[in-house]
């Protein structure tokens, strides 16, 4: 009987161990998720002066 008791003791902490260690993996790799990138207003900013630019150059070059 003692033995059992000492089996299942053991699975507990297995049991135990394996659910903190996915937990501790799943808290590493959070860090490198790739967030999902936001819509701002700078990059709408950045393609109009793009393509400004790039109009200018080719109204220039003709």
């Amino acid at each position: 009987m003692a033995k059992q008791d000492k089996d299942n003791d053991e699975s507990m902490v297995e049991k135990h161990a394996l659910e903190r260690l996915n937990h501790v993996e799943k808290e590493h790799q959070k860090a490198y998720a790739k967030k999902p990138e936001k819509f701002s207003p700078a990059k709408i900013i950045m393609g109009i002066i793009l393509i400004v630019v790039l109009l200018t150059s080719l109204v220039s070059i003709f």
